[in-house]
Parts: structure tokens; sequence; C-alpha cells
């Protein structure tokens, strides 16, 4: 009751993206309904975040979310590292396929650069990032490949299952350390359960708190105000 009703949530989404296009420079927000009446889908890429993309590693982590509102839906979204392995690049989209998620997310990307798509193997990704980003390279979750190994293993066996699953974790990670963190899947399990319009502003105001928390500390930890000398001292 707090935050509203599901109904009046979706009635407000006209006027909410107009207020997210006009307020967001260089954003690309994009709603689809039936008729002009009946919601169908929804895609929201902030300009911040397409532009910090830019200067970042061309790496994108793909998932999607079951939304636990009055209408249910999916929440897709394609998230990106920057050098300190945060979040930079987030596009989110509700009730959309992949096909369409993946059309709306080229126009944000410069076509110059050659992505790496990491995802859970899901059969839409598979079948649609080689159509709409051909040439891309595609590589597999090792969280959701985990649970896939774990599922097939037998529950009574604890000790087996984890010698099976510390097998598997030795070939995944046999050329790389880097730890692993399903990270916009646990930052939405609260908003996953909201109304629409609650949702998608509470996506943004996280985003928003990101990207100061960010500035603020690379202000604290460095300071960009000191001269370089010709003799590098």
């Amino acid at each position: 009751m707090a935050w509203g009703e599901d109904e009046k949530s979706f009635a407000y989404l006209h006027w909410f993206t107009k207020q997210l296009s006009e307020t967001n420079p260089g954003s690309r927000v994009v709603l689809e309904t039936d008729g002009g009446q009946k919601f169908v889908r929804l895609f929201i890429a902030f300009g911040a975040c397409i532009c910090g993309f830019n200067y970042c590693r061309p790496l994108l982590f793909m998932d999607a979310a079951h939304l636990k509102s009055k209408y249910l839906g999916h929440l897709m979204a394609a998230t990106g590292p920057n050098g300190d392995n945060g979040n930079v690049l987030k596009l989110f989209s509700t009730d959309a396929n992949w096909k369409w998620f993946m059309e709306h997310l080229r126009e944000v990307i410069s076509p110059q650069r050659q992505l790496t798509f990491v995802s859970d193997r899901g059969s839409g990704l598979v079948n649609q990032i080689p159509v709409v980003f051909p040439g891309a390279y595609h590589g597999w979750c090792y969280w959701h490949m985990t649970n896939n190994v774990n599922a097939c293993l037998p529950k009574s066996a604890k000790t087996y299952t984890n010698y099976v699953l510390k097998l598997f974790e030795k070939c995944a990670y046999a050329n790389t350390h880097v730890e692993f963190k399903e990270s916009w899947y646990n930052l939405m399990l609260e908003e996953r359960e909201m109304p629409i319009i609650v949702m998608v502003d509470k996506i943004r105001l996280k985003l928003m708190e990101m990207m100061c928390t960010r500035r603020e500390e690379s202000v604290t930890l460095f300071d960009w105000r000191g001269v370089v000398s010709k003799n590098g001292n």
C-alpha cells in the first residue's frame, strides 16, 4: 500500500517516461503500448550510463529476473563492469523478449566496439546475440552453470556433490582467479516486488547514488590537482 496501486502505476508511465527523456539528456526511453492503452514493454538506458560505458571494457553481463508485483513479468538487464569492477552500463526492460531488448541495446552502443556477452546460456540470448550482434563473443555465466550442475547431482550425497562442484570450479577458473558475483540480481531483490513506476524510479535512484559515491571516492582517493614535472616527480 505504501508503494501505491499497480493499476495507477501503469497509468503514470506515459508521464513518467516523458519526464525521464526530458530530464536525462542522451537517454533512450522506449514505452510500447497496445493501441496506446495497454502496457506491452518498456526499455530504459540512461544517458549517463551510455556515456560511461564508452570508457569501459566492452563486456556486458545479460540477465533476467521474475517480477513479483501483482501483474508479474520479467526484468531484463545489461550490466557492464568499470575499472573497479563496479556496474556502469545498466539497460533494463520489462516484459520484453531478448530480440527486442538486444535491438534497442544496439542503438545505444558504438558500432565500432567488439562486444563480449556473458549470460546464463538461455535459449533467447543464444539465438539472438548472433543475429543482432554478429561477430560478438558470448561466454557462459559460471554462477548459473554451477546451479545447473548442482541441480543434476543427488541431494543426499553431500560429500560427492561438493567434490564434483570443486572439480567444476577448477575447470571454470583454470586461467583466472576473478571472483564472480551476481550483482544485478541481488541489487534488485526488493524492487522486483514493487509496482512498475516505483520499481523504475527506485532503479534510477540507485544508479544516481552509485555514480555519486564513485565520484566522491575518486576525489578522496586521488589528488588530480597535482602537476607532473618533466622528470616524472
